[in-house]
Order: structure tokens, then sequence, then C-alpha cells
């Protein structure tokens, strides 16, 4: 919750306000403990200063199984997030998991890479993929 989702995240929330769905609520978690609390990764805070998205006072907050309650819909990055969602999900509540680019098929890639271990580049690549991936969402909320 310190690369990918605080980008998906703060685009989500721009986008939703372009377009008229400034009511939703999104938020962003982490299925790892040890990024708790962090703030995001400070080449995503980089891509997001560029993008004109402030992620300066974003920490990671942890995944928790009422979340599966509160929110409709889960989004992970790639299927080890849902893996890692589906072992916190309380029974019922599988179906409200997706994958982010499964609202961008035009991409073909089923994830969204983690880029925490590589250079700028797969960062430039998630942030490509990742907006993609919100736009698809927005445009499938609006349908």
């Amino acid at each position: 919750n310190i690369c990918r989702s605080p980008l998906t995240l703060v685009q989500a929330q721009k986008r939703a306000q372009e377009t008229g769905f400034d009511s939703l609520e999104f938020s962003s978690r982490a299925t790892y403990l040890g990024t708790a609390r962090q703030p995001a990764d400070l080449r995503t805070q980089a891509i997001a200063r560029t993008a004109g998205l402030n992620l300066k006072d974003h920490r990671a907050q942890t995944l928790k199984a009422q979340d599966f309650i509160d929110y409709d819909l889960l989004i992970a990055h790639d299927q080890r997030n849902v893996e890692d969602m589906l072992a916190l999900c309380p029974p019922g509540f599988e179906d409200k998991i997706m994958l982010l680019l499964d609202f961008a098929p035009e991409t073909q890639r089923p994830d969204v890479p983690d880029p925490y271990q590589g250079d700028h580049e797969d960062f430039i690549l998630a942030w490509q993929l990742i907006k993609k991936g919100v736009e698809g969402l927005i445009t499938a909320l609006r349908s």
C-alpha cells in the first residue's frame, strides 16, 4: 500500500470528481502488515506530483475483514493481492474482489506489476496501467 494503491486511490478520486462521481468513497489498504502507517514510496510520490496529485499525507492502512462488508468493491493489482485478500475475506464476500485491469481489457494484461523492487521505468509502467484501469473503472460505474 505504498506503491500502486496510493496512485490508484488518488487517480480514482480525481477521475470520480471530474466525472460527477465525487460522492463515491475510495480508500487504500495493504495486505502486507509491514507497511502500516508508512507514507507512499518516494518514487510513487514523484509520479503523483508530476500528475498533479497529492500523496504527501497518505499513510498505509491494513485491510481488515470489515472492509469486505463496508465496501462494494475491493480492487487488487495482481493475483498475489487477490490471494492475500481472499485469505482475509469473510465467507460470502469473495465476489467483491476484482483485479484493476479487469476494467482495462485492452491492456491484455492481468496484473499491474509491483514496481517496488524495480526502477523508474517499472513505476512508469505501473502508473500507465493504473490510469487505464481507473478509466475503465469509472466507465463501468457510469454504465
